[in-house]
């Protein structure tokens, strides 16, 4: 595919937002792109990265691993979005008061979904093979997973921590988008870090005005973060479901002024 008209712009839209998801450690793609794969090892990252069309629509994926941190797998859209792709887990929760037998089924649940995922991404970044599936749904353990329609349950252990956790209410929204927040301390990252990889893996994606952001349901609560990834995130916000933007735009209960 050459790089020509609207199509160079686009793909220089794709390696913009490529070049700000790996700013702090200045990796970029090549300066020009065609259809195929190729890897880049830098700053302590092995990434593998493929370019392709779909209906039209140019699009760029990579996975990427750092012993420092979780495992990655995006698609950057043509418009320079970045949305979460399913990438091998490197964390294993379970519930402190389960049986020796319930935890092992469940550790056999995860290390069946790692296995699924890694040979996917060897298909997908390593042989000539077809692409991953278009929906993550389509490539996930149902044990694990969202099934088609049906939001991802948050974890026992998440849960508890979410059931738990003293939330704060955001006093400065009361009147506009009446709402509460946790905010990331050293005795709560874990569980908030594990929190945040939910909304962005399992969420769904959901509007606030002109913005697009991951919102997971469950319990008559809405959770998300302002963040654009699991590991930067430093606050988690929930509101009800009827307090979403989605529900009172449809509603017809919008504040005057957007808020915050």
């Amino acid at each position: 595919m050459k790089e020509s008209g609207a199509t160079a712009a686009t793909w220089g839209t794709i390696r913009k937002a490529f070049a700000e998801y790996f700013a702090v450690w200045g990796i970029e793609l090549p300066s020009s792109l065609s259809e195929g794969k190729g890897s880049i090892h830098q700053g302590g990252w092995s990434i593998d990265w493929l370019v392709g069309v779909r209906r039209g629509n140019p699009y760029l994926d990579f996975s990427a691993l750092h012993r420092m941190t979780n495992p990655r797998h995006h698609r950057i859209h043509a418009s320079g979005k970045v949305i979460w792709l399913p990438a091998e887990r490197d964390v294993f929760l379970f519930e402190s008061g389960s049986t020796e037998v319930a935890t092992a089924a469940k550790r056999a649940r995860y290390d069946r979904q790692n296995a699924r995922v890694s040979a996917l991404l060897r298909r997908k970044f390593v042989t000539e093979e077809a692409t991953l599936p278009e929906e993550p749904g389509d490539m996930t353990d149902p044990d694990l997973s969202s099934r088609a329609g049906a939001p991802a349950p948050l974890p026992d252990a998440v849960r508890r921590f979410v059931d738990s956790a003293s939330w704060t209410f955001a006093k400065t929204y009361a009147t506009t988008w009446p709402h509460e927040y946790i905010v990331r301390r050293p005795q709560n990252a874990e569980m908030l870090d594990a929190l945040a990889r939910h909304i962005f893996e399992h969420g769904v994606d959901g509007r606030f005005y002109t913005q697009v952001r991951k919102y997971h349901h469950e319990n008559g609560k809405a959770y998300w973060s302002m963040d654009d990834t699991p590991e930067s995130t430093t606050l988690i916000n929930r509101c009800n479901d009827e307090q979403t933007y989605e529900a009172r735009l449809k509603g017809g209960t919008l504040p005057s002024k957007a808020g915050g």
